[in-house]
């Protein structure tokens, strides 16, 4: 099964989330079920390099949530980069 967020447009009045899940099953069933969600996830930060300072990576994961809006922070870190050779 395979799940996919995918943002769509509606021309229906009622419609007021603009978010579906889409949720495709194995070819035995040849239809599609959309079942409307809530994905309100705020900002998102992609840090791909860690800084020496710990506090200004603090800084950047606070700049996806403020004032108690949704937010994700993820840092991608690979064993070759420099913060993860002079551990």
């Amino acid at each position: 099964m395979m799940i996919a967020k995918v943002k769509f447009n509606s021309n229906k009045k009622e419609n007021t989330d603009p978010f579906a899940e889409i949720i495709i099953k194995p070819a035995i069933s040849k239809h599609t079920d959309i079942i409307s969600k809530d994905f309100h996830y705020g900002l998102f930060i992609l840090g791909t390099e860690k800084h020496e300072s710990r506090r200004i990576d603090n800084q950047l994961r606070g700049r996806a949530g403020r004032q108690g809006d949704p937010g994700v922070s993820v840092f991608l870190v690979a064993l070759d980069d420099l913060i993860m050779q002079k551990m």
